[in-house]
């Protein structure tokens, strides 16, 4: 199944592998102007940032996502329209979409520009509403870009990002007039990326779990011991403290999403401390803790 949504912040990555589980395979969502300063004026909710991370998450749970793209908004300047297609081109070069579409801005008459359009600095200019389904109105936006010379170069750059071309691509070659440089950073999005997605150390009430993932000893050298960890759209291999590894593989049965006994997820942590005579602080930022929390399990409220 698929489902629209909006880039919430609430699309944690633990609920992304929920909804990877339930069979969710695809969903799209509006990332609109792709422009803070725009995605501010119309209230959209959202930040650049928040779409980072909520779309890796969805990424790394194996679930599809197409973005709406709008253009040509009120004020929306040649430079911002620009340095959306460099956002644009960011999340799929970090494959944090796989497939978007770009729609001209259109003024509607019950939408807030249509209602209010000198807050959004344009003019309506007609047709006067008449009824159901005639909703379309004219409007003229003095101080945005002439924003029909951009359809064809936005168009064209997203037909090859969504076949993985072109990604390294000068965004001026799109299009066959001047247009400014980007100046969105080139790592923005990469950069947002690195930040820390998991904060375990303040969660209580909480499952630890997998769903149909199977688990069995790959190697063990000295005090090292590494599990393999298959399931439908999962493969990776983890190297654990050989005490962790053997607690992971006495509980195996215990993480499964089915179980009726499943394992709170701070007792979970306060035994793995004990088993390694460290702290929970110290625990959580372990690499192997790091990439089997990520990669193999997910929190649920119990």
């Amino acid at each position: 199944w698929w489902t629209n949504i909006r880039f919430e912040k609430t699309f944690t990555p633990d609920l992304c592998k929920l909804l990877a589980a339930s069979g969710c395979i695809a969903v799209t969502g509006g990332l609109e102007v792709a422009d803070q300063r725009l995605l501010d004026m119309i209230k959209k909710g959202i930040t650049i940032e928040q779409v980072s991370r909520v779309t890796a998450g969805f990424r790394d749970a194996g679930i599809l996502v197409h973005a709406y793209l709008m253009y040509g908004f009120p004020t929306q300047t040649e430079q911002e329209t620009i340095d959306s297609l460099e956002i644009v081109r960011q999340l799929f070069e970090q494959n944090l979409l796989q497939s978007a579409f770009w729609h001209r801005f259109a003024m509607t008459v019950h939408s807030p520009v249509g209602i209010n359009p000198a807050e959004f600095n344009v003019i309506r200019t007609g047709p006067v509403f008449q009824g159901f389904a005639n909703n379309d109105l004219h409007h003229d936006d003095p101080t945005g870009a002439e924003h029909g010379l951009f359809s064809d170069g936005l168009k064209k750059a997203l037909y090859n990002y969504m076949h993985g071309n072109a990604l390294d691509f000068p965004l001026d070659e799109f299009f066959d007039f001047m247009v400014p440089r980007t100046q969105v950073p080139s790592k923005l999005i990469a950069k947002h990326l690195k930040r820390v997605h998991y904060d375990d150390t303040t969660l209580k009430s909480y499952a630890l779990m997998w769903h149909r993932i199977r688990v069995r000893k790959e190697d063990s050298v000295k005090d090292k011991t590494t599990l393999l960890f298959t399931g439908k759209v999962l493969y990776t291999s983890i190297t654990f403290p050989k005490a962790i590894a053997q607690y992971i593989l006495d509980n195996a049965t215990h993480f499964e999403a089915i179980s009726s006994e499943r394992i709170d997820f701070q007792n979970a942590v306060a035994d793995m401390s004990a088993l390694l005579n460290t702290t929970t602080v110290e625990l959580v930022k372990q690499p192997w803790y790091l990439q089997w929390r990520s990669e193999v399990v997910w929190l649920m409220k119990m």
